[in-house]
C-alpha cells in the first residue's frame, strides 16, 4: 500500500534502507565507487549529454550510499533510532518544504550525497575530529539523502507532512 502522507513515506523508506544494512558487508572503498559514478553523472549532464533513464540510476546509487552509511553506523556503534531518524526528517521537511529538492531533483540530492561523502572520506584520510558537526552527522545526513532520493523517485517525496493543512 501506497502510503498518504510524507512522515509515512519517509518511514518506510528508511525501513528499507535498514533492511538493506544487514544483509550487506562492510566495505571500505564502498563510498569509492558510489562518489566516482555520481561525479561522472553529473559531469556528464554539465556537458548536455542527458539520458532520462539515468535519473533512476542515480537515485538507485545514492540509495546506496545511505546503505553504506548506515553499515558505517552500525559498524562503529553509533546510536541510531528510527523514530528519531523519521522525526528529524519530518522536521527538516518542515522547515526547507519541497523546493529545495524539487528545483534540482535527482541531480541536487546527488550533488548533496556527494558533498557528504567527501566530508567523510576527508575526515577518515586526515584521521582528525571535525572542526564543526561530528562525522556522525554526515552518516546520518546520507542516509536523510538516500531516504529523499527513494521518495522522489517514487513520488512520495511530494506528500504533505502528516497533519500539514497548508496549500
Amino acid at each position: 500500500m501506497k502510503p498518504t502522507d510524507w512522515d509515512t513515506a519517509a518511514n518506510m523508506h528508511l525501513r528499507l534502507l535498514m533492511e538493506h544494512a544487514m544483509v550487506v558487508p562492510h566495505q571500505k572503498s564502498a563510498f569509492d565507487a558510489v562518489e566516482n559514478y555520481l561525479s561522472a553523472w553529473i559531469m556528464r549532464l554539465q556537458k548536455g549529454d542527458w539520458d532520462a533513464s539515468d535519473t533512476e540510476m542515480a537515485s538507485q546509487i545514492i540509495q546506496q550510499a545511505g546503505i553504506y552509511a548506515m553499515r558505517e553506523i552500525t559498524e562503529h556503534g553509533i546510536p541510531f533510532n528510527l523514530k528519531e531518524m523519521v522525526d528529524l526528517l519530518v522536521r527538516k521537511q518542515n522547515d526547507y518544504g519541497h523546493g529545495n529538492i524539487n528545483n534540482f531533483g535527482v541531480i541536487g540530492i546527488a550533488v548533496r550525497a556527494c558533498d557528504k561523502i567527501a566530508r567523510i572520506k576527508n575526515l577518515q584520510e586526515r584521521n582528525t575530529g571535525a572542526q564543526n558537526e561530528p562525522l556522525n552527522d554526515s552518516y546520518v545526513d546520507l542516509v536523510g539523502y538516500a531516504t529523499i532520493a527513494g521518495m522522489y523517485q517514487d513520488g512520495t517525496f511530494q506528500l504533505k507532512l502528516k497533519g500539514d493543512t497548508n496549500g
